[in-house]
Parts: C-alpha cells; structure tokens; sequence
C-alpha cells in the first residue's frame, strides 16, 4: 500500500475557497487501477497558514506512478486552477509506504449486524414497552448471519450457493 500526499499552505482567510476548489472538481479517480481512497484533511493554523494535506491511497506506488503519466492525472490537474489565490507557496509533497496497518474489522453486534434494535414486549394493553427485550433471534441464526457477512466482506465466491445448502451452513456454525 502507498499514500501520497500534497502538503498545502493556504491563506486563512481564503479556506473556503480552497475547499471548494476540491470538492466542485471532477477527480476522475474512480476508474484508475490501484486507486483505493482519496482525502482532503484540515490541519491547525500555523505560522499565519491554514495546513491542508491531500492524501490519497493505492495499492502500490507503481499504481500511483502510473496515474501520474495518465490522462486522468492530466485532466484532474488543468483543474487546479480553482484553487489559485489560496495558496501560499507551492505545495510539498511526500509518498509513503505502507509497512503497517490495523483495520477495525467488520462490526458483529448482534442488533448492528441485524439492522434493527432488538423487539420489546409490552407491558400493558396500552403499549407502553417493558424494560426486556423479547428473546433474542437463535445464536445459530445470528452465527450464520455472521459468517454470511464475513464472507460476503471478503469477497469469497459462490456465498449464496453456499448459504442455499443448509446442511453446509448448519456445518459451517
């Protein structure tokens, strides 16, 4: 993985235009190999300029190499004059590989993964609700759900086929 990244000094007073210079062009990111996630991040104010970094994401620094001599780069930067006038200098760049990364990993609350917070009974003819959830859905469910999840997220083939099997499912759990 490798990060690029342009620093930026822009002009306090002139922030607003500096961001909608970015967020009102056309980044044509979306269909360049290796391209994973694009950022623009707002620093403090320091020495008299707002710090502003552009960073951006790829798989490796051969795929960013690539974007730069491509004709999406070319056509994305005729584009940075939306920006003129904003910035003190010009900006600074740095590349960066990638040599460790957590992620956060999938979220399996049980009422998160589910989409809908767990039913309630009701205490009275009126509706007014109890304070206990109604049982829970089967763990069994819930572990199924799960593992449909994980791999749907990790991109494994054929889920749906596998899930169409209940005794592969029931195995799986």
């Amino acid at each position: 993985m490798y990060i690029a990244m342009n620093h930026f000094r822009v002009a306090p007073d002139r922030c607003e235009d500096f961001e909608r210079g970015w967020r009102e062009r056309e980044t044509y990111l979306q269909d360049v190999p290796g391209f994973e996630a694009f950022h623009l991040l707002k620093g403090p104010v320091e020495d008299g300029a707002a710090l502003y970094a552009s960073h951006s994401v790829w798989r490796d620094e051969a795929s960013f190499l690539a974007w730069t001599e491509s004709e999406a780069f070319q056509k994305a930067h005729r584009q940075g004059r939306s920006t003129a006038g904003t910035i003190l200098g010009p900006p600074r760049f740095v590349g960066w590989q990638v040599v460790l990364k957590h992620d956060s990993g999938p979220v399996l609350r049980d009422d998160l993964l589910l989409g809908v917070e767990p039913p309630r009974q009701l205490d009275d003819e009126v509706g007014h609700p109890a304070s206990t959830p109604i049982s829970s859905p089967p763990r069994d469910l819930l572990s199924a759900l799960r593992l449909r999840y994980l791999l749907r997220e990790r991109g494994a083939p054929d889920t749906a086929r596998f899930f169409s099997n209940s005794a592969a499912a029931n195995a799986a759990i």
